[in-house]
């Protein structure tokens, strides 16, 4: 079983690189060798498969788009930038204190009455941190904690009471009770839930204020203690912050987005060649649902080469950049397409960009500062796509790949014959080669010996401009002596491709989703047994 399992590593290594991640695992059939099995000479049918053009570009199937006639488009789209309401409005913690005291006249009021009410209104000032100005806020989340400290020898109610605060139409209160004061301070701890509150901030047009009621019910507790110049001290906090909706003034501050690109993966192996696309587009997508001028700007978006030089992209950019939203829950879109007709994003897709670099700054309320408002969920974001319709034509279109390839030295085996059958229903015509090397990219050997059999033929255009019938090629490639000798020594392989399109440069070809390149794939070995 030992020479077995070596045959059949040669055999798996050879043939996964030979075709660069086309082949899916479950292509490979272990059940096709016969068990038991042990004689010199043997064939082993290892892989039948059927490669789409997702399959030969790596393209996942979000990346591909198929419209009713089956033709396929190229599609990269990416989230370039976000900012979210709860990302740009980070409240801090707000707290006030209040010392009441009870007075000579109220003292006896409390003595003769049994008890004493006295209610008092307050004006909370709010800050937030980068100077906002709200006018009214929804919470949706947040608590009211209602901390005490008395040494008062009376014990009763606290009431407070926010009219401005509603849910459901009814005002937020909430009641305290507390213990009479008997040699130690009292504490009392309360905390409310403001959930769902909608709480207006604004006394007399004047924001940030927030008025709160204090009521304060003693009862007669018949102490001996005396009731003047003792504190009643109550301090209120809103905690834990989070607004659902805001309205007033937000200020001015800026949404920036550092440089970033996006990877077209697609070119990634691109060696040589001219390559022609018919009609790429480029979509930038901006949308502003905060209720507040953007004076966005974009930075150069520019295509970076394989090479690392760069180009450029020009073409429509609208002033202002970005609108805004006058209603509450609208959002204000902007899509800017960058077409072969208004822009050079052709000559860039033709290029075969690697990269695509882009970057935008924003800044809020500028010029002039307006009434604002915005959700937790509010959003500015910059999404662009591109689109890449695969209707064109390629010329010596050369892609290239190294792998790692080690598998030893493998005594038993005498001879190895690679049989490769293909049908291809692709406008294509491909010219493969397999290189073996040593590490310093010495070439050792190659996997076709005679050109003529590294041509896989496009199949034949019908009048309206599709394949129907495949065109076939068999070929039998043969390992042995020092060929073989050189697949031992070998530490990795180049994958090489030469691409031209039927009737290239002269007419152009359109891709569809249904076309297959159909191949089989066996070996057949001869191995050394000594008996």
């Amino acid at each position: 079983m030992k020479i077995f399992q070596r045959h059949t590593l040669l055999v798996l290594s050879a043939l996964v690189l030979t075709f660069n991640g086309c082949i899916k695992q479950e292509d490979f059939d272990f059940n096709k060798v016969t068990s038991g099995e042990w004689s010199p000479e043997f064939a082993i049918p290892l892989i039948h498969s059927d490669l789409s053009i997702g399959d030969i570009t790596g393209a996942s199937n979000g990346m591909l788009s198929v419209n009713n006639n089956h033709q396929v488009t190229l599609v990269y789209s990416s989230n370039i930038y976000s900012k979210y309401g709860y990302e740009f409005f980070t409240p801090v913690n707000q707290s006030n204190a209040q010392t009441l005291m009870i007075t000579y006249s109220d003292s006896s009021t409390l003595y003769q009455d049994g008890s004493l009410t006295r209610s008092v209104s307050r004006v909370m000032p709010l800050t937030f941190p980068n100077g906002e100005q709200i006018d009214s806020l929804t919470f949706r989340k947040g608590d009211l904690r209602i901390n005490i400290t008395s040494e008062i020898p009376h014990g009763g109610v606290l009431n407070i009471s926010i009219p401005e605060a509603t849910k459901n139409g009814l005002p937020f209160t909430k009641d305290v009770p507390f213990t009479e004061f008997t040699g130690q301070t009292i504490y009392a701890q309360d905390i409310a839930d403001l959930s769902g509150y909608n709480m207006k901030t604004n006394i007399g047009g004047m924001p940030n204020q927030l008025n709160i009621v204090y009521t304060l019910t003693f009862n007669n507790s018949n102490s001996s203690l005396n009731t003047l110049n003792k504190n009643f001290d109550i301090t209120t906090s809103f905690d834990a912050m989070t607004p659902a909706s805001l309205f007033g003034y937000f200020g001015q501050s800026e949404f920036i987005m550092p440089l970033d690109s996006l990877n077209l993966n697609v070119f990634n192996n691109i060696q040589a060649g001219s390559i022609y696309f018919d009609d790429p587009k480029m979509t930038l997508s901006l949308e502003n649902s905060f209720g507040m001028p953007l004076d966005a700007v974009l930075n150069p978006l520019t295509a970076i080469l394989g090479n690392g030089t760069s180009i450029p992209l020009s073409g429509p950019i609208p002033t202002p950049l970005i609108d805004y939203p006058l209603t509450y829950g609208q959002t204000a879109t902007t899509n800017i397409v960058f077409d072969k007709n208004n822009s050079n994003i052709q000559q860039i897709i033709n290029s075969a960009p690697r990269y695509f670099a882009y970057g935008l700054d924003a800044g809020t309320n500028s010029p002039l500062p307006t009434y604002n408002f915005m959700s937790d969920s509010s959003v500015f974001k910059a999404d662009v796509k591109f689109e890449i319709p695969l209707k064109g034509y390629a010329s010596g279109f050369v892609i290239q790949d190294t792998i790692d390839f080690s598998i030893g030295d493998i005594n038993e085996l005498e001879s190895v014959i690679f049989r490769l059958n293909v049908a291809n229903g692709f406008p294509l015509n491909v010219y493969t080669q397999v290189y073996f090397v040593d590490d310093n990219y010495n070439v050792l050997d190659s996997l076709i010996d005679h050109f003529q059999n590294r041509l896989i033929e496009s199949a034949e255009l019908e009048s309206d401009g599709r394949t129907t019938i495949p065109t076939k090629r068999m070929t039998d490639e043969s390992f042995k002596g020092a060929k073989l000798q050189h697949l031992f020594n070998a530490k990795k392989v180049i994958i090489h491709g030469d691409i031209t399109t039927k009737d290239a440069p002269f007419s152009m070809i359109e891709i569809y989703d249904d076309y297959k390149l159909d191949f089989k794939l066996g070996v057949r070995t001869k191995l050394r047994v000594d008996l």
